[in-house]
C-alpha cells in the first residue's frame, strides 16, 4: 500500500499586495482549500431567519408588535443597535397611518408563476452568464510573472509586472467572490421559490428603515429583489381584466423591454406589432430566436411573465372576463424631482418631470443631455480638447445615472465616477489621440463632463437647487448644537437621522496594524455626513408618505397594491382606478404645508437659532396633477 503524504498546512495566511492605487496592503486570508470546505457546509446548512408567511402577517398595532406571529420584529430597521432616540419618539407618537398602510401592503396575497420559475431553471442549467442570472463558473486566475534569477533584487520592470499582477489578481478574485455570492444567493431564492410552488398563497410582512421606507422582511425572496424575483411572482388572488385591462399589459411589455418614451397608445401599437413573437416566446420560451426577444428587454423574466399572462387573456373567447394575477407597474418619472417641483410649485420642472397633462412621456434625462451638448458643441468649437474628444460621444445613458441621483446628493466625486464607469464601457469607440494614457484621458474627461452635467441639472431644476440648499444650511445650523437632524413626515411618523463620527483605534500586531471601528449612538454627531445626506433622507420620507397614502385607499377600495418604492403595483383590470388614487393622494400630500411646518419645527427646537428663510417658490398648479397621464406611466 502506498501511504498516503500529510502535510501541514496554516488554516490562515497573511498576504501581501497591492492595490489598485498602487499601495501595498495587508490582509489575512483563509486557506482557499479550508474555505471551499466551509462553503459547502455553509451552503447545505444555512436557513435564512425570514421567510414568506402562510398565513396574513399580525397587523402592527401601537405597542410595537406586527408581523409574524409567534416572535416580533422592529418596527424600524437599525445598523449596530443605533436608533434610541428614534424609538423613543415613536412610542409617544400617533403613528396610526404608518401602521395602516404597513397592514395594508402586508395583506397583499403572492404565489410563484410556476412557468416562469422554469424558464429561470433552464437558464441555471446552461450555466447562467445571461438574464442577471450569475455564471456557473468562476474565471481562471492570471499566471504570475516570471521571478529573476536573484533572490535579493528585484528590478523595477519586475516589480511593475508584480504590481500589474496583484492587481489583475485582485481583480479576478474579486469578481469570482461576486459571482459566488450571487450564485450562493440565487440557489437560497430558488430553494425558497421551489417551497411555495406548491401553496395557494404567501404574504409579505413589512417593516421601515429610519426614513420610513418600506421593506418586505423576508430579505432574499419578494417583490423588491432582482428581475429574477419579481419575474416569478403573481398576485395570488385574480381580477378580471375588464374593458382596459388587456391595454395595460401591451403597455406593461412595451415598458419592460424599454419602449417607455411613447405615449401609451403608441407603446400598445408596438405591443401589438410584437404579438407573433410574443406567442412564440409563449410555445417555447427556450428558442434561439424567442431567447433574442425577451434577453433584450430590460427585465427578461418579467417580459416573459407578460408574455405568458398577454396569450392566456388572448387565446379566452372573451378576454375582459380573463382572471389576471400578473401584478402591472406603473412608475414615478424622476420621481424625487417630482417632489422637488412639488414642494417649490416650480412649474418649468413640473414640466419636465409629468406633472402638468402632455401628449406624450416628458424626458428628463434627454432635457439636461440637450443642454449638456448645446455647451460641449460650443466648447469644442471653441477648441476645447475634452469637448472635441467627447463630441458625438455623449448619449443620454451617460448622463442618466447622475440625473437620477441629483436630486439625492450625488457629489461632484460620484458624478466623475458614475460618468467614468459609462466612458469605460466606450472607450474602444473613442479616439483619445495618440501616445495618451487611456484611463488618465477618462479620468479628465469624466471630470469635465460631470461638470457640465451637474451644471445643466442646476439650470433647469433650480428651484430644487435652491431647497436643496436650504434643507443644508438648516442641518448646519441644527448640527452646530451637537444635535441630530429630525422631522416629522405627514404622516407622523419621527425621523431622526443616525450619522455619527466613528471611533477608529489603532491595533499593533506583530505581523501589521490594525483599525478597528466603533459605533453608537453616544458618539459625537457626523456634521457633514447630516448635511449632505438631509436633503435625499427628507425626500424619500415624503415619497414613502405617499406610497403610504395610496395603499391605504387602494386597500379601502379593494385593489391589491404592491410597491417598490416609486413603482406601484396592481391587477392590469384596476390599474385606472390606482392611477386616480394615487394622483388624488399626492395633490392631498402636497396641499399641506410641508417646507412650513418642517421650518417651524427647528425653530421651536432651536428658538435662539435664526434659520434661512423659506426659498421661493413658484405657481404650478398641483391640480394638473390630475390629468397628467404621464405623472406616473
Amino acid at each position: 500500500k502506498v501511504r498516503p503524504v500529510r502535510q501541514e498546512e496554516h488554516v490562515f495566511e497573511h498576504d501581501l499586495s497591492y492595490t489598485e492605487q498602487g499601495k501595498l496592503q495587508g490582509s489575512i486570508k483563509i486557506n482557499p482549500r479550508v474555505r471551499k470546505v466551509i462553503e459547502q457546509v455553509h451552503a447545505l446548512s444555512y436557513e435564512p431567519k425570514h421567510y414568506p408567511m402562510l398565513v396574513e402577517p399580525r397587523e402592527w398595532k401601537a405597542d410595537g408588535t406586527g408581523g409574524y406571529l409567534t416572535f416580533n420584529i422592529n418596527l424600524v430597521k437599525s445598523k449596530n443597535n443605533s436608533g434610541a432616540m428614534q424609538r423613543s419618539a415613536i412610542e409617544v407618537a400617533d403613528i396610526n397611518e404608518i401602521f395602516k398602510g404597513l397592514n395594508a401592503m402586508s395583506k397583499t396575497p403572492w404565489k410563484v408563476n410556476n412557468r416562469v420559475y422554469e424558464v429561470v431553471k433552464a437558464i441555471i442549467e446552461r450555466g447562467g452568464g445571461v438574464a442577471g442570472i450569475p455564471p456557473g463558473s468562476d474565471l481562471p486566475l492570471p499566471e504570475p510573472p516570471k521571478k529573476s534569477t536573484s533572490e535579493d533584487e528585484i528590478s523595477e520592470e519586475e516589480r511593475s509586472a508584480l504590481k500589474k499582477y496583484d492587481v489583475q489578481k485582485q481583480r479576478i478574485e474579486t469578481e469570482n467572490a461576486n459571482r459566488h455570492s450571487l450564485r450562493c444567493d440565487l440557489k437560497l431564492k430558488m430553494t425558497i421559490a421551489q417551497r411555495l410552488l406548491e401553496e395557494e398563497k404567501f404574504y409579505f410582512p413589512f417593516n421601515l428603515d429610519f426614513r420610513g421606507r418600506t421593506y418586505p422582511v423576508p430579505p432574499l425572496f419578494n417583490h423588491m429583489g432582482s428581475d429574477v424575483n419579481r419575474g416569478m411572482l403573481l398576485f395570488a388572488e385574480g381580477r378580471p381584466l375588464g374593458s382596459k385591462g388587456i391595454d395595460w399589459l401591451k403597455i406593461h411589455l412595451a415598458n419592460l423591454c424599454g419602449v417607455d418614451k411613447i405615449s401609451f397608445k403608441d407603446r400598445v401599437i408596438w405591443a401589438n406589432e410584437h404579438l407573433d413573437i410574443v406567442s412564440k416566446v409563449v410555445k417555447n420560451p427556450m428558442s434561439d430566436e424567442s431567447m433574442d426577444f425577451w434577453l433584450g428587454a430590460d427585465c427578461p423574466f418579467q417580459c416573459v411573465a407578460t408574455c405568458y399572462e398577454i396569450m392566456d387573456a388572448l387565446s379566452c373567447k372573451n378576454p375582459e372576463a380573463f382572471i389576471s394575477h400578473l401584478p402591472t407597474h406603473q412608475d414615478g418619472s424622476c420621481n424625487g424631482l417630482q417632489h422637488y417641483a412639488a414642494l417649490g410649485r416650480d412649474e418649468y420642472g413640473g414640466a419636465s418631470v409629468n406633472l402638468t397633462p402632455a401628449d406624450k412621456p416628458q424626458d428628463v434625462y434627454s432635457a439636461v443631455l440637450d443642454l449638456v451638448l448645446e455647451k460641449l458643441e460650443k466648447a469644442a468649437e471653441e477648441g476645447d480638447k475634452l469637448a472635441t474628444i467627447l463630441r458625438g460621444h455623449v448619449n443620454r445613458k451617460v448622463v442618466k445615472q447622475t440625473v437620477m441621483t441629483s436630486v439625492y446628493g450625488v457629489t461632484f466625486i460620484g458624478a466623475k465616477d458614475q460618468i467614468k464607469n459609462r466612458l469605460r464601457e466606450k472607450q474602444d469607440q473613442i479616439d483619445w489621440g495618440k501616445d495618451v494614457d487611456v484611463e488618465d484621458m477618462i479620468y479628465d474627461c469624466s471630470r469635465y463632463l460631470a461638470g457640465l452635467t451637474l451644471g445643466s441639472i442646476t439650470d433647469l431644476f433650480n428651484c430644487a437647487k435652491n431647497i436643496m440648499s436650504w434643507l443644508g444650511d438648516c442641518s448646519s445650523i441644527v448640527t452646530r448644537k451637537r444635535q441630530p437632524v429630525c422631522w416629522v413626515t405627514p404622516l407622523g411618523l419621527p425621523i431622526v437621522q443616525p450619522y455619527r463620527r466613528d471611533q477608529r483605534y489603532e491595533v499593533k500586531t506583530t505581523i501589521q496594524r490594525l483599525s478597528l471601528i466603533d459605533k453608537g449612538d453616544e458618539l459625537p454627531i457626523n456634521i457633514s455626513r447630516h448635511r449632505s445626506a438631509f436633503p435625499p433622507n427628507f425626500v424619500h420620507s415624503l415619497d414613502s408618505s405617499h406610497m403610504l397614502l395610496t395603499a391605504i385607499q387602494c386597500r379601502k377600495e379593494g385593489l391589491h397594491f404592491a410597491s417598490v418604492h416609486d413603482s406601484y403595483w396592481t391587477h392590469a383590470g384596476t390599474m385606472d382606478r390606482m392611477n386616480e388614487i394615487l394622483r388624488e393622494e399626492f395633490i392631498n400630500l402636497y396641499t399641506q404645508p410641508i417646507l412650513e411646518n418642517l421650518a417651524e419645527s427647528f425653530q421651536l427646537r432651536f428658538p435662539d437659532e435664526d434659520f434661512p428663510p423659506l426659498p421661493a417658490r413658484g405657481n404650478l398648479d398641483l391640480q394638473l396633477v390630475r390629468d397628467s397621464k404621464y405623472f406616473f406611466a
